[in-house]
């Protein structure tokens, strides 16, 4: 059923793109895809938020199913992130004005992987401030690098194009999430079940604690790896973009 399901989804996005590449008012223009600094900043937009939904749906079982803390416990600590990523946000937007959003988004990328990688050593002895601090470095990271991120898209954005970039901007959010929640269940239960020789419908619940401990550190590893890609990528594009801009005739020679 899944595989019908994958198949439908890939069909009806090549019968997507190609009407979208035909019709004379498409819903999204296809051609802004060809400035490939703007492709790589959605791009990124759907990477840090497949982390943040990964971390949404596995922090909670991790935290209920392996240290046992009640369920208002966990809520309580759960929003840490996002007071500490509201906290932190207007002072990124400052920053961008300062500094430029060159600058930021690097950091907030480096800060959201070493996160992951924090969340990769949660283990049966993790306190309740090592939680805390883990997720501060993550809000920390999300709030430098979503502004300086949403500022640099708008800005290599044409004029007549920016309703439809920021539309862009937020279906790459969604998206993202959407994904987040898909790949980051299937992760974490294939690591876990590879761990241990239980039926591929084990619930979680029901399953040792090793191999919850095993999936949350290979999870959160892949998703630091991805992260880290991102940040080298947006820096090789950002090299090259400041390059053509200063000298245009340095990439042909």
């Amino acid at each position: 059923m899944a595989l019908i399901l994958l198949i439908t989804t890939i069909i009806g996005l090549i019968v997507f793109v190609l009407l979208q590449s035909r019709i004379r008012q498409p819903i999204i223009d296809l051609s802004l895809f060809r400035n490939h600094i703007l492709s790589i900043k959605l791009l990124t937009m759907v990477v840090v938020y497949i982390v943040m939904a990964a971390r949404l749906l596995i922090y909670p079982f991790f935290l209920e199913l392996v240290l046992q803390y009640p369920t208002n416990q966990v809520g309580m600590l759960m929003i840490t992130l996002p007071i500490s990523n509201a906290i932190i946000a207007p002072i990124s937007r400052r920053l961008v004005d300062k500094f430029g959003s060159g600058r930021l988004i690097p950091i907030g990328l480096i800060l959201l992987a070493f996160g992951c990688m924090l969340a990769s050593t949660f283990n049966t002895q993790l306190t309740p401030l090592g939680y805390v601090l883990t997720d501060i470095v993550m809000g920390a990271g999300l709030a430098m690098w979503r502004s300086p991120n949403n500022v640099a898209t708008m800005r290599i954005t044409p004029q007549n194009k920016i309703g439809v970039v920021s539309g862009l901007l937020n279906e790459s959010s969604l998206l993202g999430q959407t994904l987040g929640i898909l790949f980051g269940s299937a992760l974490f239960i294939t690591l876990a079940l590879s761990n241990i020789n239980l039926a591929r419908t084990t619930p979680l619940a029901s399953m040792p604690l090793p191999p919850l401990v095993f999936a949350m550190h290979r999870t959160f590893l892949i998703l630091a790896i991805f992260l880290g890609i991102m940040l080298v990528v947006n820096l090789l594009f950002q090299t090259t973009h400041n390059l053509s801009n200063k000298n245009p005739e340095a990439l042909i020679s």
